[in-house]
């Protein structure tokens, strides 16, 4: 059980998992709470946006 919980959990902090659930949960409330569902989807594009940034990216490489 702590295998699959190790391989699979750290797909949800990546960028692109982050993005991804976060664009799954603004579809499941688009027509309930259209607001926290634009906020989603606001959220998952500054996250890819910040994720795909070459300064972004160099600082993350350097902290490694």
């Amino acid at each position: 059980m702590f295998l699959y919980l190790s391989k699979l959990l750290p797909l949800f902090f990546y960028p692109l998992g982050l993005a991804c659930v976060l664009i799954v949960f603004a579809l499941v409330t688009l027509w309930k709470k259209p607001r926290q569902a634009s906020t989603a989807l606001t959220i998952a594009l500054v996250v890819l946006l910040l994720a795909s940034n070459g300064w972004v990216s160099h600082i993350l490489h350097l902290e490694i």
